[in-house]
């Protein structure tokens, strides 16, 4: 009896009547309830599936095509083992579409009713070899689809046979390839919280913005407006998934980059600088033209023209700019000072020797008739040191910049009132001297707290230990 005959359909029969006979039978030879009578079925239905693919071949006409992927699973019976075959190609295209509607039910509910996949080792193989095809693939699919497959091929689970974190992204990029269609965008508005439509029309100019190359036109239209960068880049990052790298093409990495860079208040970088250099000339622009204007609607004559009143305007916004940089300079010192002596760092015989530096620095100034300006580089020294020993001193010295000044004033007052009390002065030059020679006495505890393990080093030089 040929296995069509034992599934009670007629030799003619094709693939889907085999399918439909075996589900049936199904019913009375369940793999948990009888084992025995599965296996037997199960092999009655591979060789049917086979007598009806021979069946096919021979009366279909002969097309130049690739033949289809097998995707194998051994059984394990008492008989010799069966090897079971699924065309993966027309299974990959049906989940491609079922998934391209949108439509999680429809899915989920075409999954259980395949027969191939009620075996539990077919249906891992096959979950491997979708997932990989998607890998390669990288097709658009909704996130209740993609959470559907998930479910249903156990790939949600902590396994150890596939990378959960490629996964991850793998799953990110697809609904964002998604979401990111025009005609799937009222999802993406849905998941931003996109509801009026003056929000809608902003989504949808700021996604063509995010499209094009990066022009400087754009970058001053964004940069110069106060808020303006930071809400972009926050944009981006709820569009995103918090992940702008996996947005995909024809987004343009290079401008998201450089917005990320440029609004990073934590690094202080190429872009960055950019922004803030376009701020600053249309800041000094705005401000020449405010001392200009006035005088040329007034037609006053070139003899009157107040230079006071044009410089007024000149450094007020530059003002701003010169602290700003003298900021990000002292944190970018601070830093580099700070660097512990394990670690590589650039110019370590600077890095090393910068605080006695500024230490003879001052001295030559105060030699010099400029007790001022030594005060100021001593203090900078002093700063430096006390930094740079706290930073690389582990849990010791853990001193704030308050008190660090807070200890000075009080080590300044105690030698005034020393002085005071022995019928002397402090004389000008005295307060550079205090600060140079405890800024060395600082940079020295730090050297020796370090000395084991110098970046560079004398020849034939060993600290003690």
């Amino acid at each position: 009896m040929s296995p069509l005959e034992q599934l009670g359909l007629p030799e003619d029969a094709d693939e889907r009547m085999v399918k439909q006979a075996y589900a049936k039978r199904l019913k009375d030879a369940r793999p948990d309830g009888d084992p025995e009578a599965f296996q037997q079925l199960h092999s009655i239905y591979q060789q049917a599936l086979q007598q009806c693919r021979e069946a096919s071949c021979v009366h279909a006409p002969r097309v130049a095509t690739q033949p289809p992927l097998p995707v194998t699973d051994t059984v394990s019976t008492s008989s010799p083992a069966n090897v079971v075959t699924l065309q993966f190609d027309p299974f990959y295209s049906q989940v491609l579409t079922l998934a391209g509607n949108g439509k999680a039910e429809q899915l989920g509910a075409w999954l259980a009713e395949q027969p191939d996949l009620w075996s539990l080792q077919l249906k891992s193989r096959i979950g491997h070899r979708l997932f990989n095809q998607f890998h390669a693939d990288t097709p658009p699919m909704p996130a209740a689809c993609i959470e559907i497959l998930l479910t249903f091929f156990d790939m949600n689970q902590s396994r150890t046979d596939h990378d959960a974190l490629h996964l991850q992204r793998l799953l990110r990029r697809m609904q964002l390839s998604w979401e990111l269609q025009p005609a799937h965008r009222n999802e993406l508005a849905a998941r931003m919280g996109v509801r009026s439509s003056s929000e809608r029309n902003e989504l949808d100019i700021n996604i063509q913005r995010l499209t094009r190359p990066l022009q400087w036109m754009q970058v001053a239209r964004i940069g110069l407006l106060p808020n303006e960068a930071p809400y972009y880049v926050q944009f981006i990052q709820q569009m995103s998934l918090e992940h702008p790298e996996d947005l995909p093409e024809p987004f343009d990495q290079n401008q998201i980059r450089f917005w990320l860079k440029a609004t990073d208040l934590g690094h202080l970088g190429e872009e960055r600088l950019q922004l803030a250099a376009l701020r600053c000339a249309a800041a000094l622009l705005a401000g020449v033209l405010l001392g200009l204007l006035p005088g040329m609607l007034l037609h006053t004559p070139s003899e009157r023209f107040g230079w006071t009143a044009f410089w007024w305007c000149f450094g007020v916004p530059v003002l701003p700019y010169m602290l700003w940089a003298t900021f990000l300079l002292v944190v970018a010192v601070d830093r580099w000072q700070g660097v512990p002596e394990r670690l590589p760092v650039r110019w370590p015989w600077l890095n090393l020797l910068l605080v006695p530096m500024l230490c003879t620095t001052a001295s030559g100034l105060a030699e010099a008739g400029s007790p001022v300006m030594a005060l100021v580089v001593a203090i900078v020294a002093l700063w430096l040191a006390f930094r740079r020993l706290r930073h690389r001193s582990g849990t010791l010295f853990r001193f704030s910049s308050r008190q660090i000044w807070f200890g000075f004033w009080a080590l300044l007052m105690l030698v005034r009132s020393l002085l005071a009390s022995t019928g002397h002065e402090l004389e000008s030059s005295v307060y550079p001297a205090l600060a140079i020679a405890l800024a060395l006495l600082v940079w020295g505890a730090d050297l020796w707290r370090q000395r084991h393990r110098l970046r560079v080093g004398l020849p034939g030089f060993r600290l003690p230990r």
